[in-house]
């Protein structure tokens, strides 16, 4: 057998990927991104692939197999071709009923209480916090984003602005203490400070040029971040990280290819020493550890060990902790400053106001945003 070729191509599968979206997936959507991502792999690893979504989905590759969104679990079932082996499912509202083996990938912090034995966490931290020792880090096609060495002199800030867990708060203050341009992407943030820039949503294609050039992403989280997929989204472009200590933080930030701090000091330090590290070592590790074939052939191996016994790991029993609370549990690093409560009162309406008139005053079509324009 060649060395390049896959280990799964030697037991071909017939896997279905049940997830209630639209595909394929253009602009924001993590895990939907992952479940197009995973199945365009298996496809091309040689598998019988099929994606159960939303009336009107497409997939290149993948048999779709579309359905409304009211759609019981019974109806469901049974629109799921005979011949699937194995169904892998997400993380959804409603309760999996199917009758066919199957899998859970689990990626959201509590949500769930009663977990099924074949649930699959997307880092070791993901799954300590949920009682559990299985775990498959994301992956992605590294080929489709484009790497560079040449770096501009700005930081991207790329998640739900209006998520406070994502500490946008945060990422503004390291910026302006660092003495550097920083650029908002996923959402408005009111500011006055020309080196402050909004972008709003981004479609794939400008989201992906903005993210090759910078200086680094900053990564401020203050919760327990299952898998932040816009990290190996960076290191695939050459773009370091720098970010807190907090959930999967540490496994995903190597010291060659960014910054895991203690405190908000610490940020503005990393930022200084930005230079150290190599965008090629960056991009190697979404080649070599973070890619999406990689987390296809894990996949595979459990796959396999449902369809012998039923279970990956009869031992798994992932529950959800007494102590953690299905709402977001808050972390604080030394440094952190909250927002005052005159902007925590006003800052809402304020950026949603000035959301509605850029909206207003651009086209909404993202990729036509000028994907070079640092100016206010």
């Amino acid at each position: 057998m060649p060395k390049k070729m896959y280990l799964h191509k030697i037991c071909l599968m017939k896997i279905l990927h049940f997830y209630p979206a639209r595909f394929p997936v253009t602009m924001y959507g993590g895990t939907p991104r992952i479940t197009q991502w995973l199945a365009r792999e298996q496809a091309k690893a040689g598998h019988q692939v099929y994606l159960m979504a939303l009336e009107g989905s497409s997939l290149e590759g993948v048999e779709v197999i579309g359905f409304p969104e009211n759609a019981t679990s019974e109806e469901l079932d049974r629109l799921v071709p005979g011949e699937v082996e194995i169904i892998h499912a997400y993380t959804y509202g409603h309760k999996h009923d199917f009758k066919k083996p199957f899998i859970i990938t689990h990626d959201r912090m509590g949500m769930v209480r009663d977990f099924h034995p074949n649930t699959v966490f997307v880092s070791k931290r993901h799954a300590q916090i949920h009682g559990s020792n299985a775990f498959i880090h994301y992956g992605l096609p590294a080929e489709e984003y484009p790497f560079t060495e040449q770096k501009e002199d700005y930081l991207i800030f790329l998640a739900l602005a209006s998520w406070p867990v994502k500490n946008l708060e945060g990422a503004i203050r390291v910026a302006r203490d660092a003495g550097i341009k920083l650029v908002i992407a996923g959402g408005y943030r009111l500011s006055l400070d020309r080196r402050i820039k909004s972008l709003g949503v981004l479609g794939d294609k400008n989201k992906k040029e903005w993210l090759r050039r910078a200086k680094a992403l900053i990564f401020p989280v203050i919760w327990d971040e299952p898998f932040g997929i816009v990290m190996i989204e960076a290191f695939a472009c050459g773009t370091p990280v720098v970010g807190t200590s907090f959930g999967s933080l540490p496994e995903v930030i190597a010291p060659d290819r960014g910054f895991v701090c203690q405190s908000h000091r610490e940020m503005v330090e990393a930022v200084q020493k930005l230079g150290q590290i190599s965008p090629q070592k960056c991009r190697a590790a979404a080649e070599n550890y973070f890619h999406i074939r990689r987390m296809a052939e894990q996949y595979f191996a459990f796959y396999q060990e449902i369809l012998a016994t039923g279970y990956f790991d009869k031992s798994n029993q992932p529950r959800l902790k007494s102590d953690l609370s299905p709402a977001l549990n808050l972390r604080y690093y030394d440094g952190y400053r909250p927002a005052n409560r005159l902007w925590r009162k006003l800052g809402p309406y304020l950026n949603s106001g000035y959301a509605r008139y850029r909206n207003l005053t651009r086209e909404f079509t993202s990729d036509e945003i000028p994907s070079r324009d640092l100016s206010v």
